[in-house]
């Protein structure tokens, strides 16, 4: 019907099915960053530490730097709702240890005068 018409296939759900339609070949992505190894230090993420870094991992990382930004946003989707429970919960702990419990309230003596009501 008209569905499928709302969306294109880019937002798909991140299922293997849509990152075949969304992943680019490996060989394609090391041609495409043989060009780009020294570009990472202008990214805004943290700087990579190539002598720590084991191959598997380095080649995860070129493919993933090669992949649009469309595909990247949809396979880091899942850290959105981790940071925002990590966010609430300093800010739980920030106003458990602000608070302060209020103070017993003395209990007077009240003695009764017979002549008022």
């Amino acid at each position: 019907g008209r569905a499928r018409f709302l969306r294109p296939k880019m937002f798909l759900s991140a299922t293997p099915r849509s990152w075949m339609l969304l992943t680019r070949t490996s060989s394609y992505n090391t041609m495409l960053h043989r060009f780009s190894l020294f570009n990472f230090s202008a990214s805004t993420e943290e700087p990579v530490d190539f002598e720590k870094m084991d191959e598997k991992s380095y080649h995860k990382m070129l493919n993933y730097k090669a992949e649009s930004k469309v595909w990247r946003k949809k396979m880091d989707e899942w850290q959105i709702p981790l940071k925002k429970k990590q966010l609430r919960r300093e800010r739980k702990l920030e106003r458990e240890s602000q608070f302060v419990p209020p103070a017993e309230e003395q209990q007077l003596f009240v003695v009764h005068d017979p002549s008022k009501p």
